[in-house]
């Protein structure tokens, strides 16, 4: 079994999985393009109005849009996985006493990830579209102090922005998540790396560390 299985997501950290994406939501999107080709890229992506659904947009450029497009006059979708990257980490072996080294004799990494799979479709009637990238705006801008709205911006500037995107939701069809979070160490042992991580920036991860 790969990852180990004291690596893997269990039900309860759902709640974990969701604010990874929520917290670091520029996705990994891999898919096969239509030249049957594996296509990988980096997209931001967001909960619609719940967890679900999983929306986002990409230029008419991009490989995806081609693919989208077709698939939506036959009313198909467009199966794609999303990777969400949480923190990591260098494990270094003198994170630990040196009389517990023996658990930690060659370095490592810590790293939280999250794996969606899931069936995109294209959002394509222009209202619709409008309506998501005004929700899409006001989730990336609700914390910033003087916050962007599409309604600042000329009406011509926002047709173009519209004409020139595919916007998509994604129904989740799988979630998991993989947690290396030395669960295979010692409390006393993740307790010194934890400690270590957050000494050198790492407070999340360490404080992930502390609560799988």
């Amino acid at each position: 079994m790969y990852p180990a299985k004291h690596f893997q997501s269990r039900d309860q950290d759902l709640d974990l999985l969701f604010c990874v994406i929520s917290q670091d939501p520029l996705a990994t999107l891999v898919f096969i393009d239509t030249e049957q080709m594996p296509h990988i890229s980096h997209i931001p992506c967001h909960f619609a109005v719940n967890n679900d659904v999983i929306v986002a947009h990409v230029s008419n450029d991009h490989p995806l849009a081609a693919k989208l497009n077709a698939a939506s006059t036959s009313n198909d979708g467009v199966d794609i996985s999303l990777i969400f990257h949480g923190e990591s980490g260098y494990v270094s072996p003198n994170f630990v006493p040196i009389d517990e080294r023996e658990g930690q004799m060659v370095p490592s990494w810590n790293y939280i990830k999250v794996h969606v799979t899931g069936c995109a479709t294209a959002i394509t009637a222009p209202a619709d579209k409008y309506q998501q990238m005004a929700l899409t705006s006001a989730h990336f801008e609700q914390y910033q102090a003087q916050p962007w709205t599409l309604d600042s911006a000329s009406s011509t500037a926002i047709n173009h922005m519209l004409k020139a995107i595919t916007v998509f939701s994604v129904s989740i069809v799988g979630l998991e998540g993989r947690f290396k979070l030395s669960q295979n160490k010692s409390a006393n042992m993740r307790s010194h790396i934890a400690e270590q991580l957050s000494l050198q920036g790492k407070k999340l991860l360490a404080q992930q560390m502390r609560s799988v």
